[in-house]
């Protein structure tokens, strides 16, 4: 075992690092924030208007609670929460649709891309 793998915790033989596990990331393709990267890293990842989000856009054409992202059965699935406007994943307008890596999500006039 190579020195420092665990860093500063005490290794036990066995043992092995509890590493957190993300499902993916979203990227922001445009406004303000283009090019930023979030983590995709609480079973229900929520993206909207509202502070209470997840992902925070500051979009006038997003409902506060606009779309949800949950993780079923090893796949990501993004399902519209009854948003006025709609959501679209590649310019098709869904209610629910698993997504793929590189996916362009539109919320309002948010483009963001899911990265795998």
């Amino acid at each position: 075992m190579a020195k420092d793998q665990f860093g500063d915790e005490t290794f036990v033989e066995g043992m092995t690092k509890k590493v957190e596990s993300t499902r993916g990331k979203i990227k922001i393709m445009n406004g303000l924030y283009k090019n930023k990267e979030i983590l995709i890293n609480i079973p229900c990842f929520t993206i909207g208007r509202s502070s209470d989000c997840a992902l925070s856009i500051h979009d006038k054409k997003a409902s506060r609670i606009h779309a949800q992202l949950i993780e079923s059965m090893g796949k990501e699935i993004i399902e519209d929460m009854g948003s006025s406007n709609g959501t679209k994943v590649n310019g098709r307008t869904v209610t629910k649709r698993i997504l793929k890596d590189g996916d362009i999500i539109e919320i309002g006039n948010t483009s963001l891309q899911y990265i795998k």
